[in-house]
């Protein structure tokens, strides 16, 4: 079964969704856990989503271990946050600068969760 993400209208209303974060200044990318891109506001290496899908899936293997639920990922560089808000069999990643902003990127999330 395709999920609606994997449609023309979700993506379509995904990149919507992200490119309302770009307005606020952040960057970001939806990628499938199993590193393949759906869609992205910023140009990064084409290793990226596979390394974040990976970061993503051993540590959710680790939370599980303790028989806890990821939530999210953040990595600080120089002052610059990368943030991995795990949504299903998807990841929303986004750079942020602070943890305040983070906040925009939760609501995205909970968008993209909703989208049928």
């Amino acid at each position: 079964m395709v999920h609606i993400l994997e449609t023309e209208s979700g993506k379509s209303s995904a990149a919507s969704l992200m490119q309302e974060l770009k307005g606020t200044g952040i960057e970001s990318l939806l990628v499938r856990r199993d590193g393949i891109l759906i869609h992205s506001t910023v140009t990064l290496d084409e290793h990226v989503p596979s390394v974040a899908s990976s970061l993503a899936n051993v540590s959710d293997a680790m939370v599980k271990s303790f028989n806890d639920e990821q939530k999210e990922i953040e990595l600080m560089f120089d002052g610059i946050y990368f943030v991995i808000l795990p949504l299903g069999n998807y990841l929303l990643c986004g750079i942020v600068k602070d943890r305040e902003t983070k906040k925009e990127m939760r609501s995205c999330a909970e968008n993209l969760k909703a989208l049928k």
